[in-house]
């Protein structure tokens, strides 16, 4: 019997003004509902092979929005990007990874093969440090690998109507050599005020 996840998501704090200005159901979307979105899609793509299917809360409306529509115009939100990374995991085949450092402060980090071409997603969940990862990949062998990320140094940035492309992927250096992929993730978003 396969699972479903269904309308899984992230609520954060309402801000009152917005609550009154687009109601009851709309929240920013920011850096930190990308992380979170993460490190949900992350979760599912580990446990492939017992779910056969789940959705996000709502694509436009509310938590974990992808797109944020207003009369004509429709902008893209952290979220947004976060799936479209996702997409090179489909049609793959789900590999197992370890990170060695078990706890919540843990790397986040899931992997999908499909013929020669290996696709790895990483977070780093810490807001006060990078993180240099080196990839062992056992029993095979890297000759070339690409990068981007989806960063900002503010936990609450995020697209607006005023500045749709506020944050968007930009590449990020990847080095591969042998049986392993080396990359320095930036520290996680930390928090100021809007």
């Amino acid at each position: 019997m396969g699972l479903l996840l269904d309308e899984w998501g992230v609520w954060d704090q309402m801000d009152p003004d917005e609550e009154k200005k687009y109601g009851r159901l709309f929240q920013q979307i920011t850096m930190r509902s990308a992380v979170a979105a993460r490190w949900g899609s992350t979760i599912i793509h580990r446990q492939a092979g017992k779910l056969v299917m789940s959705n996000i809360a709502r694509w436009s409306t509310s938590s974990t929005r992808c797109c944020s529509p207003r009369e004509d115009k429709c902008v893209r939100t952290t979220t947004y990007y976060v799936y479209e990374f996702t997409k090179a995991h489909l049609g793959q085949m789900s590999v197992q990874t370890e990170t060695g450092a078990p706890g919540a402060m843990e790397l986040s980090m899931s992997a999908s093969r499909k013929e020669k071409d290996l696709t790895i997603t990483l977070v780093n969940p810490k807001p006060d440090s990078a993180v240099s990862v080196n990839c062992s990949l056992a029993g095979g062998t890297a000759t070339g690998a690409t990068g981007r990320i989806l960063q900002d140094n503010d936990l609450n940035a995020a697209n607006t109507f005023t500045d749709p492309n506020h944050v968007v992927p930009k590449p990020l250096k990847v080095s591969a050599s042998r049986g392993a992929v080396m990359v320095e993730l930036p520290r996680s978003p930390s928090q100021r005020s809007r």
